[in-house]
């Protein structure tokens, strides 16, 4: 019972973690020179919808996050969902054709999906004729973007699959899980 309740909650442990983080993470990084170190928690979370979730839940919880996304922000209505959800597809189509694997190559693909974006970002407001030099975007930001974001990304997906294994994982489903690996191990 207590299993079952962890796993319902489970993703709105996920959104008021994401809500916190992103409020603590705009106070942190609201000074100018502060702001070109600033991660990108949302793409973190995208992969971790991606290739951590089924198609269904995480496409809603990206979906909450990007309309969150919009609601914090003064970008123009829809631009968040557009590219979240981009993300999310192209993510879902190479987590199944191409082998990702766990951590550590999370942080490349955070690192690969934040450059992506810097230049989508940087596309779309030169579309759009808004922000100052793109210049300063492409050789300052989107470099930095990367860094801090390959970075922060390794922890984040650190916590997060900790937070998974708390609300997912019951004692009963780990023995049967170590059973399962012992009759596969044995020939059986």
């Amino acid at each position: 019972m207590n299993s079952l309740v962890l796993r319902s909650l489970n993703p709105i442990f996920l959104l008021l973690l994401f809500i916190v983080t992103l409020a603590i993470h705009s106070a942190l990084f609201n000074f100018s020179l502060l702001r070109f170190l600033q991660p990108n928690i949302t793409v973190a979370m995208v992969i971790w919808f991606a290739l951590r979730r089924n198609f269904l839940e995480g496409g809603v919880l990206t979906l909450i996050i990007a309309e969150i996304c919009e609601i914090h922000s003064a970008t123009p209505q829809g631009f968040f969902l557009i590219q979240l959800m981009l993300v999310y597809l192209i993510l879902r189509l190479a987590d199944k054709y191409l082998v990702i694997p766990q951590t550590h190559g999370w942080a490349v693909l955070a690192a690969i999906v934040a450059t992506g974006i810097q230049l989508l970002n940087l596309l779309s407001f030169y579309w759009m004729e808004i922000g100052s030099s793109p210049l300063l975007a492409l050789v300052v930001r989107a470099p930095i973007a990367v860094g801090t974001t390959s970075l922060a990304s390794y922890w984040i997906f650190k916590g997060l699959h900790k937070l998974d294994w708390v609300t997912f994982k019951s004692a009963q489903a780990r023995a049967a899980a170590d059973e399962e690996l012992l009759i596969d191990s044995e020939g059986f």
